[in-house]
């Protein structure tokens, strides 16, 4: 499975107020989309259900977040990813 995901390619994250993040599936998948901190603790479960084949958004609010560095992982069907955000407040 291919994800294309244009939200992704942002690395930087400002909490002034909650981010869309915007991924596209090419056929229904489960999605698993989660934030970690530095040390691999769970901070955000943003989707964790069955998707259909389209356009998705998940709502990321990183206002109660300290600024800092923090990993995302991505998971639909085959496709994983894993990535860094730096949060700027």
């Amino acid at each position: 499975m291919n994800l294309f995901s244009s939200a992704f390619r942002y690395a930087l994250v400002l909490a002034i107020s909650p981010v869309l993040l915007h991924f596209d599936l090419p056929e229904p998948a489960m999605v698993s989309l989660v934030v970690y901190d530095v040390l691999g603790r769970e901070v955000a479960r943003l989707v964790d259900k069955e998707l259909s084949a389209g356009w998705h958004q998940a709502r990321f609010d990183a206002g109660n977040l300290p600024s800092g560095v923090y990993l995302y992982r991505i998971r639909a069907g085959d496709f994983h990813d894993t990535g860094r955000m730096l949060l700027l407040k």
